[in-house]
């Protein structure tokens, strides 16, 4: 039996290291991050609009495609369990400074297996990154 232990992180997401809206891109590296405030439940379940981002290294920019509306933040319930706060959805989810970090991360673990575009599952509690998975990106069809 495989146990994860839960981190109660205050951001989560996926991110690739390929632009999955441009996958033939051979000119300049593109990461594209998706994020929400708190656990990541909703970003792999699609049930919300995560804040959407591409990373360009090479100029260090950031273009946001989409904001976060979500108005509640998932988090562990003292007792088990997940409970939802209400917060702020105007604020962004990521300070492009993390946006930064995260793209330098992603592109380290690309470069650890063979320079091959990864699909990576992290997440942020406090100013740690913390990497959940990353396996090859799995081209569209």
């Amino acid at each position: 039996m495989l146990v994860q232990i839960g981190v109660d992180a205050d951001a989560a997401g996926v991110m690739t290291t390929i632009d999955p809206f441009d996958e033939q891109q051979t000119d300049e590296t593109r990461i594209f991050i998706a994020a929400k405030r708190g656990l990541g439940i909703r970003v792999v379940e699609g049930r919300k609009v995560a804040e959407q981002l591409i990373y360009r290294p090479e100029l260090e920019s950031v273009q946001v495609l989409t904001r976060s509306k979500d108005d509640v933040v998932l988090h562990f319930a003292p007792g088990g369990g997940v409970e939802e706060a209400v917060i702020d959805p105007d604020r962004p989810v990521l300070p492009d400074p993390l946006v930064r970090r995260l793209g330098a991360i992603g592109g380290a673990i690309e470069g650890v297996f063979g320079r091959r575009p990864q699909d990576v599952e992290w997440l942020v509690v406090g100013d740690n990154i913390m990497i959940v998975q990353s396996r090859d990106y799995v081209r569209g069809r």
